[in-house]
């Protein structure tokens, strides 16, 4: 199922964003692979090669591995957030820091790193990605 017909965010230049839902700017991949967020009505979804992901209340973050491989985010449903990498969702966190210059980043060893937040706490967050 392909995104047409929504109100999607897929121009190359910058686009008005949703202050809930930071980093929606469309993320090309070296392979030439696109990932961009669209809108539904009040549910947000991750588009990748021009299908659509699972629907969510928020995203933010949208990347690639540095393959062009992996496609990893960021979603909120209700007030839970977590890191979704290819489509399979992580732990649930209070929040994901994507604001002030924090973001989800792939290393070249094909690890994740993020920031969360649970309670007043923040962790360094690290995945390895199969």
């Amino acid at each position: 199922m392909t995104a047409r017909g929504y109100d999607q965010y897929a121009s190359s230049r910058p686009q008005r964003r949703n202050p809930k839902n930071e980093g929606l700017t469309p993320a090309p991949s070296e392979s030439g692979r696109v990932i961009y967020g669209a809108q539904l009505g009040d549910k947000w979804f991750v588009v990748v090669d021009e299908l659509e992901g699972k629907k969510y209340d928020g995203i933010a973050g949208l990347i690639f591995s540095l393959d062009s491989m992996q496609v990893a985010y960021v979603a909120r449903l209700g007030d839970k957030w977590f890191v979704v990498v290819d489509e399979e969702e992580g732990k649930k966190y209070d929040g994901i820091i994507t604001a002030g210059g924090a973001r989800l980043i792939f290393n070249s060893l094909g690890d994740l790193h993020y920031l969360a937040v649970r309670g007043n706490r923040i962790y360094l967050v690290t995945e390895r990605i199969e």
